[in-house]
């Protein structure tokens, strides 16, 4: 969990649903966005924010990236400085969720608004650091260590990772990034336009610069968005056609959909209940178990043999495949 005693967590669309509902932010989710095409986005509703996980790099001067460096930010921005290593996840979907007016973030929460602000971002970065129901709830998805495996200390470490988050406020677009002295401020919402015309596009450039900074095949990107919960929406308005006797075919097509969001749901957190659990001890005590019955040889074999049956069937299959094609 390393000395700051936050995790690294996965990023996962599930996880961070159930992180922000643990920390106590009400009716949002996090859906993972495959395409930067606009098109794509409106069918999820009201899009708070975007969440980008990249791999990192140390960035141009201030004076050389896309934007303007905003010190000290607006009085009503919340930026926060990433003080603790392995926040960075955590800290961009608070930057999105403490930015959205219409976002009930709950009691824990809305004191933590209250109790910081006209801080610094760096004394705002230490508070979140210190929050006991911020840091449990990350914590809460700490990968299971399945197996204790002796590491070489030559070996090469892992890319490091980073997430920052993209939040229109007061009619602006703003890039927050913790590592960053403050927010950059992207540009102005024209009018009759969506403050997605102004982020995408920064976003867009970013992937092309990584890409083409190393040896073009870079595809290690993330993009998340905070959404509306759609269940309540579909909820009423189906009530509402109940009532009123509307188009059967219309209630019976958003009843299909909210099962399909509530279908979602239940997998993110069947996924987050297995993210949990640590199975090696069952795995250990099933193999002893094994091992002493006699039975560990019978199923070795068995499983031999059936590997073996599989490989060759799988090969007469693509001689078959191979001889019926025409000369």
């Amino acid at each position: 969990m390393g000395d700051s005693g936050w995790c690294t967590i996965e990023s996962d669309p599930g996880v961070f649903t159930e992180l922000l509902s643990s920390i106590g932010a009400k009716r949002v989710q996090v859906e993972e966005l495959y395409s930067l095409d606009k098109t794509l986005i409106p069918q999820h509703g009201t899009v708070y924010g975007l969440v980008f996980l990249f791999k990192y790099q140390k960035r141009p001067p201030a004076a050389e990236r896309p934007g303007t460096l905003i010190y000290p930010p607006p009085d009503t921005l919340f930026f926060a400085n990433q003080t603790i290593q392995n926040a960075c996840a955590t800290q961009a979907i608070l930057s999105i969720i403490m930015n959205a007016p219409a976002v009930d973030v709950g009691e824990e929460l809305q004191r933590f608004r209250e109790f910081s602000a006209g801080m610094d971002p760096v004394t705002k970065g230490m508070v979140v650091g210190n929050s006991e129901v911020i840091r449990t709830a990350h914590n809460s998805f700490a990968p299971q260590e399945q197996l204790v495996v002796d590491r070489d200390p030559n070996a090469e470490k892992e890319d490091p990772f980073h997430f920052v988050a993209y939040v229109p406020h007061n009619g602006k677009v703003y890039e927050l990034d913790g590592l960053q002295k403050g927010p950059f401020e992207l540009g102005e919402v024209p009018k009759e336009a969506d403050w997605l015309d102004v982020a995408t596009p920064v976003i867009s450039k970013r992937m092309e610069e990584y890409q083409q900074a190393g040896d073009g095949t870079e595809i290690r990107f993330n993009l998340m968005m905070v959404v509306e919960d759609p269940r309540e929406k579909l909820t009423r308005k189906i009530e509402e056609l109940r009532k009123d006797g509307g188009d059967t075919g219309r209630k019976m097509d958003l009843e299909e959909k909210l099962a399909r969001e509530e279908d979602k749901h239940k997998q993110w957190h069947k996924e987050n209940v297995r993210r949990r659990f640590n199975f090696t001890p069952f795995i250990i005590s099933f193999l002893k178990a094994l091992a002493t019955s006699g039975h560990a040889g019978a199923v070795i074999k068995q499983v031999t043999e059936q590997k073996k049956t599989a490989y060759q069937e799988r090969l007469e299959k693509e001689k078959e495949a191979n001889t019926s094609q025409p000369n």
